[in-house]
């Protein structure tokens, strides 16, 4: 069955799972903030409450595996870059990108979080945390993938293996038509 869990008048698009599997991410596209990243509570269906809500767009929210940390991409420096704030939704944010990236995924120890730079390269950055505290350690390019859309993700990471999957296009291979014809059979009478 299919059930409407929330009509907000607005456009909502839902990114991730908490972990205990309670609540959902999602974007929520309005015109005074542009993009912000909210928590909806299944246990609470009224409640939709903002996590990351400025000015600027953010989006591609995923909470790391023990719950307490999202990451997510924001335009709010002048170019998209990944960030992480506690899922409290209080307290500071740590900037883990410093060359532009998108759409974060995190790895399932929550040690590493990878994203992807414009030109397609997928980066992995180290993380540690304490209390409240985020701390990103080295930053790695580890492979090529595709330049990222703004329609979403275009690679994954297999969980508990450091093994990706892309999308790749290869624009310089000429595409093959595939022509459908339909109703033959009633050529042939």
């Amino acid at each position: 069955s299919v059930e409407l869990l929330v009509d907000s008048g607005l456009e909502d698009y839902p990114s991730d799972w908490s972990p205990d599997g309670r609540s959902i991410v999602i974007e929520r596209v309005n015109k005074e903030s542009k993009i912000d990243i909210m928590l909806f509570s299944l246990d609470d269906p009224g409640e939709v409450r903002p996590l990351v809500q400025t000015p600027f767009r953010e989006g591609g929210g995923k909470v790391s595996p023990d719950g307490r940390w999202l990451a997510y991409h924001s335009d709010e420096s002048g170019a998209w870059e990944i960030y992480v704030t506690s899922m409290s939704g209080q307290g500071r944010k740590w900037q883990v990108s410093t060359d532009g990236g998108v759409y974060p995924i995190w790895r399932a120890d929550g040690r590493t979080l990878y994203y992807q730079a414009f030109g397609g390269q997928v980066f992995a950055a180290e993380t540690s945390s304490s209390g409240e505290t985020f701390r990103v350690g080295s930053v790695t390019a580890l492979i090529e993938g595709p330049d990222p859309t703004p329609d979403g993700y275009n690679y994954a990471v297999l969980p508990n293996r450091e093994k990706f999957l892309t999308i790749r296009g290869e624009e310089s291979q000429p595409h093959e038509l595939l022509n459908l014809v339909v109703g033959w059979t009633a050529e042939l009478q």
